[in-house]
């Protein structure tokens, strides 16, 4: 598979990004073998067709609440920045930014600049922080991150066998976020390191070099197989089938969405909803949204290649990936806009499959006037606010 751009990936999180390793004369130094296992083991996954530009930002024993005032304060290559110098979790993080003269979030454009964010972290909060809590602020931090243009890939929490024994509600808490991050399509890092030989580990808290390598070599594969897959088609022409593709070079959000939608019997807004046919991660949805929300300078009026909850509700937690404005009966088969950038998006919606080398041949239609309908992003910081 080749992209058009370097894949954008980020790490963030605790001792299982960044440890601590104790010296002989006393002192500790910083390794981060999770995340050069993780570098390394994608670049070599995607080959030379897909580059990769990769941060990553450990904080040894820091929880979840403490990374989330730092999202909110700075991106998170400014945070990867504080990390690389050796910051603390417990350091005021605006006063690590003043000493180092990185420009706070409020300062700068609050786009990341990035593709991907997998997230490990929650663990150390499971000893004194209620299973409800550790949710409420890990699903913040996702939803902060996402609003910003990332998709976020959270890992599930880890407490060693000796922990579960010694600390009981420790290990309820443990189990009920898992649970609930499971049923969201998290990266199993619980079910993983349970599955490693003593010889991986350290101690109950802290994994051997090789186990650290390992679980980065696992962090890679999943971001691998939820983001950098090739679209996959069913080869028929079908009334209720739609085939979703990018002509031309393929984008990030491009082979996300491309693949090949059925068309539901129920509808959204009065207009059919199409749910991509094979799925692995994200779950994506073809579906209209009419002009219940729209006020002065701001439409969400069209079509969007985005989320539905189960209840066949736009989830406000997620910003979308695509949007044609309009008012048809069916899918737009062009004039489709990226939403993280407001960009032309040159997706082609047929009902017939066409190979990709093939669609690659046929000129796109160029772009006339304004990409879209509003004054500004619907996304990140408006389209949430009124999304129900």
């Amino acid at each position: 598979m080749r992209l058009a751009r370097p894949l954008r990936v980020a790490l963030i999180g605790d001792s299982w990004v960044t440890d601590l390793y104790e010296k002989s004369d006393g002192n500790r130094v910083r390794k981060s073998h999770t995340a050069w296992a993780m570098e390394a083991s994608l670049r070599q996954r995607l080959g030379q067709g897909v580059q990769v530009d990769f941060v990553f930002a450990g904080f040894p024993g820091t929880r979840s609440r403490a990374l989330l005032s730092m999202c909110w304060l700075c991106r998170l290559r400014d945070m990867a920045k504080l990390a690389k110098m050796g910051y603390s979790w417990k350091y005021d993080p605006a006063r690590a930014l003043k000493e180092q003269r990185l420009q706070p979030l409020s300062e700068q454009p609050q786009e990341e600049e990035l593709d991907v964010a997998v997230i490990c972290v929650g663990s150390n909060d499971l000893y004194d922080q209620p299973s409800s809590e550790i949710l409420r602020t890990l699903s913040e931090l996702c939803k902060h991150l996402e609003f910003r243009g990332v998709e976020v890939c959270q890992c599930s929490l880890y407490l060693h066998e000796t922990e579960r024994q010694a600390w009981p509600e420790a290990d309820q808490a443990c189990q009920q976020v898992n649970e609930t991050l499971k049923g969201s399509s998290c990266i199993d890092l619980d079910g993983f390191l349970q599955s490693l030989s003593p010889q991986h580990w350290r101690d109950e808290h802290h994994l051997a070099d090789s186990g650290y390598k390992l679980l980065g070599q696992k962090l890679a594969g999943a971001v691998e197989e939820r983001f950098c897959s090739p679209p996959t088609f069913i080869p028929r022409r079908c009334p209720y089938l739609l085939h979703v593709e990018e002509v031309g070079e393929r984008s990030f959000v491009g082979n996300l969405v491309a693949g090949t939608y059925a068309k539901q019997w129920y509808e959204h807004h009065g207009k059919p909803i199409y749910w991509k046919k094979v799925v692995t991660e994200p779950e994506v949805c073809l579906f209209f949204w009419d002009d219940r929300n729209d006020r002065e300078g701001v439409s969400w009026q069209g079509w969007w290649l985005g989320r539905l909850g189960h209840a066949n509700t736009a989830v406000v937690e997620h910003p979308g990936w695509a949007f044609c404005p309009g008012d048809s009966t069916e899918p737009p088969k062009s004039g489709w806009i990226e939403v993280r950038s407001d960009s032309a998006l040159r997706l082609r919606i047929e009902d017939t499959p066409q190979p990709l080398s093939q669609a690659s041949q046929n000129p796109w239609p160029s772009q006339q006037g304004p990409l879209s309908p509003w004054k500004g992003s619907p996304t990140k910081r408006t389209r949430h606010e009124v999304w129900h």
